[in-house]
């Protein structure tokens, strides 16, 4: 009866991921790219899919969150793309706060994107947020989530809006997605599985026309390898990705030694539209015997192999800290 109930739930959310196809996005998009949250994911090439087990999991795949021991809040920050020859500068912020239970998980988190022209040219601004409110559920080694994304993004006054008829009325959107997601880990607990479905309901958020957020699916799988030389753990993961006609591959590695307080990781992507990425990555965390909460510091680089160029890559940051919760 309760494998019967899983292989529903499975069935359901996989005809959601085939609903993502060329005939259902057939639309030109621009907003929300999938450019991924945390250091730790980006290092891994941002294959995390089926990893999903700390506080970046909301963009990647929430039913991950109850693999969670502690309440984590993490926080990131990234300026994308330094160098770039018009000088803009690329803002990108995660903060999340993830809520164990007893074979459940409930969470919050908040990502933004911001550009800001060279002030000497045109002084354009443009500011996307989300903010999302994730329900997990632990059946057995199965894992489900839902999120809700509460999409908006603004553009800012200059001499392009003030004088531009699309922007007369207003200068902001506001939209509700919906996502949907599974994991799977089998019994010896060396392979997981994992699936995202995201904005299935594709949020308007047009200014002047219609400009719905796409639907996008994100499946992927991980491997535990034996302990090797002076790795305590080493896992291997690879997403693939599809979003508006873009299909993506990606992948990497993660090692953890010196009783898993370092990490080092590398990862890299290729796709359609020139898409080409290479990234590496490291970590230093201290455990509860040698501080009073989990303490972790994640950093990462990005380098794009085509598309905007010439850059002096990406560099991001992020904080995650775990907390007791009696």
């Amino acid at each position: 009866m309760f494998n019967k109930y899983l292989n529903k739930i499975f069935v359901g959310i996989f005809i959601l991921a085939l609903h993502v196809t060329p005939y259902t996005l057939h639309v030109c998009y621009a907003s929300y790219e999938d450019i991924g949250c945390g250091a730790r994911p980006l290092g891994i090439g941002n294959a995390f899919c089926a990893i999903a087990d700390d506080a970046n999991a909301f963009l990647y795949n929430p039913a991950g969150l109850p693999q969670l021991k502690k309440l984590q809040v993490s926080a990131m920050y990234a300026n994308l793309y330094p160098l770039l020859s018009d000088r803009s500068i690329i803002s990108n912020n995660y903060l999340a706060v993830a809520y164990p239970m007893k074979q459940a998980a409930i969470g919050v988190a908040w990502f933004s994107l911001g550009a800001v022209s060279d002030p000497e040219r045109s002084k354009a601004q443009y500011q996307e947020n989300t903010y999302l409110l994730t329900y997990a559920r632990q059946m057995e080694r199965f894992y489900i989530g839902f999120s809700a994304r509460f999409h908006s993004k603004e553009y800012g006054v200059n001499d392009w809006t003030a004088v531009n008829p699309v922007f007369t009325r207003k200068k902001t959107a506001f939209g509700v997605g919906i996502d949907a997601a599974m994991l799977y880990r089998t019994e010896d607990n060396l392979f997981k599985f994992g699936l995202l479905v995201a904005d299935i309901n594709q949020p308007d958020l047009g200014i002047a026309s219609p400009s719905p957020v796409p639907m996008s699916a994100r499946a992927g799988i991980a491997y535990e390898f034996e302990p090797v030389w002076v790795f305590n753990d080493l896992t291997g993961a690879v997403d693939v990705t599809y979003r508006d006609n873009d299909v993506k591959a990606q992948g990497g590695i993660e090692g953890w030694f010196i009783e898993r307080t370092v990490a080092v990781r590398i990862g890299g992507g290729f796709g359609s539209n020139s898409y080409g990425l290479i990234s590496m990555g490291a970590s230093y965390q201290l455990t509860e015997e040698q501080y009073n909460n989990d303490f972790r510091i994640d950093y990462a680089f990005s380098c794009p192999l085509g598309g905007l160029q010439p850059t002096g890559g990406t560099h991001r940051i992020s904080l995650t800290m775990g907390f007791d919760v009696k």
